[in-house]
């Protein structure tokens, strides 16, 4: 693993860690982490729902350190994901649950390297690039209380060609968090 070799410190969560938690979503497993902090997402503003080049509502975004999702670069296989909004925030919804491998975070030292929009750190989504077959996956969630109701239905199907050099994968995937009064 990469966390015994690095000259910073890493933090490497795998798939299995993510589905053997109650969550069904990879944002709320990630901000139940010490190194996230869920409370400083600029995602909207003012209760306002409409959708504006600052507002973006219905995305799910990280913030390490909390210094702000802004801040905290994210990237699929070691490559920076294009943001969703002015603010320079990644929706993390965009990339295939199903089909990622591990999560690897670094907080210390990241912006030396990456620059200013890894301040608080960056979280590195690896994904299968082997993946052969189809799998359906469909989970079902809610309170102890009751509501707050969250559904995910994910199919990916996968097939290697040219003898093993290349892979091709498709991902599609539904979610939905109701609220919880």
């Amino acid at each position: 693993r990469r966390d015994y070799v690095s000259n910073s410190p890493i933090v490497t969560v795998e798939a299995e860690d993510f589905q053997a938690q109650h969550g069904l979503n990879f944002e709320a497993y990630l901000n139940q982490l010490p190194n996230y902090n869920p409370a400083a997402s600029p995602t909207t503003t003012q209760m306002d729902v409409q959708i504006t080049p600052v507002n973006s509502v219905g995305m799910a975004s990280i913030s390490l350190r909390g210094f702000g999702p802004n801040r905290s670069l994210v990237l699929v296989d070691s490559r920076r994901v294009v943001p969703v909004n002015s603010l320079m925030v990644t929706d993390i919804n965009s990339i295939p649950s199903a089909l990622i491998s591990r999560v690897e975070t670094i907080t210390g030292g990241a912006s030396a390297v990456y620059g200013a929009d890894a301040v608080g750190g960056v979280t590195n989504f690896i994904l299968r690039t082997d993946f052969e077959g189809f799998q359906l996956d469909a989970q079902y969630g809610m309170t102890s209380e009751g509501g707050g109701e969250e559904r995910r239905i994910s199919a990916v199907f996968g097939s290697n060609f040219d003898d093993g050099r290349g892979n091709i994968a498709l991902g599609v995937e539904t979610y939905n968090r109701e609220a919880a009064l």
